[in-house]
């Protein structure tokens, strides 16, 4: 068993990626975005990728520490006040992720005078792009009711960006808050050629140009 748990550990901290750069390289070095990294590299692009690599492994020792907290549900509560000066922040993780994503970001916003923070988090297992949606929509819609009148921000890393996006584009007019913003992080609105690697249907479903992807482009700008 702790060989298993070793031989895993291998694939998510050191090969997924030296992987995902090996990727990135290949589909930069095959376009016009090669000589924007020649440039922002200042030459030195092998080290610059070789800096992405240990940093991206880092991240991913930080994401393990960090995951268990997305479970308490009470760290994530936004705190109440009568504040009006600031908007409510609608945070939003990507896939096989959950709350522990924001940790960092949520301290800074605090840190910032942000205190209507609400964090949504779902499981990428077992359902569908639509049937995260729904639930996004229902939670949101209650967020909504609590903050009536007031601004929104939402922001969406991957597959969050798709939900804040397509929310934002549904949405009708008869709300009583108003979205001011919708900040996406790394979102594969195009889908994304990674999703080979991933498991269940809703990472399946977000093919690159997959037909999910183009439906959602059929979405009315917000």
């Amino acid at each position: 068993m702790s060989g298993l748990i070793f031989f895993v550990l291998i694939i998510v901290f050191f090969l997924l990626p030296l992987f995902s750069y090996l990727i990135f390289w290949y589909e930069a070095a095959n376009s016009s975005y090669g000589m924007t990294l020649d440039h922002d590299s200042d030459g030195n692009i092998f080290l610059w990728l070789l800096r992405g690599i240990f940093s991206s492994i880092l991240s991913n020792v930080v994401v393990l520490c960090l995951f268990p907290l997305g479970f308490m549900k009470k760290l994530w509560a936004p705190i109440p006040d009568t504040k009006k000066g600031t908007p409510t922040v609608v945070l939003i993780h990507g896939i096989y992720h959950n709350a522990s994503a924001w940790a960092y970001y949520r301290w800074r916003l605090k840190q910032k005078g942000y205190t209507r923070i609400y964090v949504f988090s779902f499981s990428s297992w077992k359902t569908t792009f639509e049937g995260v949606y729904e639930k996004f929509e229902a939670w949101i819609n209650r967020i909504e009711k609590e903050c009536s009148g007031q601004d929104m921000v939402l922001v969406g890393h991957s597959l969050g960006g798709l939900l804040a996006k397509t929310y934002a584009s549904r949405r009708d007019g008869d709300h009583a808050s108003v979205i001011r913003r919708v900040i996406t992080l790394g979102t594969p609105f195009m889908g994304s050629k990674m999703v080979v690697l991933g498991f269940g249907a809703l990472a399946r479903s977000l093919h690159y140009k997959g037909a999910l992807l183009r439906e959602l482009g059929k979405d009315r700008p917000f």
